[in-house]
């Protein structure tokens, strides 16, 4: 699996955004010493190993947010209040299609990130079923800021909380990701 360039630009925006310019340049600097991977220029467009985006990830939450996992989940929902308020994604907060953005958006966000795995969704009454499956995702980046993300913009969407219930994380023994979330909690 390869993680598309914007998944380390949204990151980066959000460090910059957070803790300033100065601070980013030191933590890639100290991210070179640790693996020449990381001298390179990334762009939207690049395609960085798995493997070295969970590094990068890791080290991120490491340096920035004391190792607290809960930052994955801090960075799906900025990502998604980003799309959805200002992104290429805003036209669903102008329609609030919950189903069609469940069943038919979210694969598409997938694979706008990742070039392996699945992202799938159902509704089923008032509750929103959604699965990441793949063999490469076993990491709480994918579990948290994805669902962060899901969370995030359901809320938006809907104009109220949602409730999630965790299925299955990334550390399920079949891979699997599985959450659901009630959309009139």
């Amino acid at each position: 699996m390869k993680v598309k360039g914007t998944a380390f630009e949204a990151r980066k925006n959000a460090v910059i955004e957070r803790f300033g310019e100065e601070k980013w340049r030191s933590f890639l600097v100290r991210l070179s010493e640790q693996d020449p991977y990381w001298e390179q220029h990334i762009f939207a467009v690049t395609l960085i190993p798995a493997r070295m985006f969970l590094f990068f990830q890791d080290e991120l939450v490491k340096e920035f947010y004391g190792g607290d996992p809960q930052a994955f989940w801090e960075f799906g929902v900025k990502s998604a209040e980003w799309s959805l308020i200002e992104g290429p994604y805003k036209h669903y907060l102008q329609t609030r299609d919950v189903a069609e953005f469940v069943k038919s958006m979210l694969p598409t966000l997938w694979r706008a990130y990742y070039t392996a795995g699945n992202l799938e969704g159902e509704i089923q009454g008032n509750v929103a079923h959604i699965r990441a499956t793949g063999e490469s995702i076993a990491h709480i980046h994918f579990e948290f800021s994805v669902m962060g993300y899901i969370k995030r913009a359901l809320e938006l969407m809907r104009g109220n909380k949602v409730k999630e219930k965790r299925i299955k994380g990334f550390d399920s023994e079949d891979g699997e990701i599985y959450y659901q979330f009630v959309l009139d909690a």
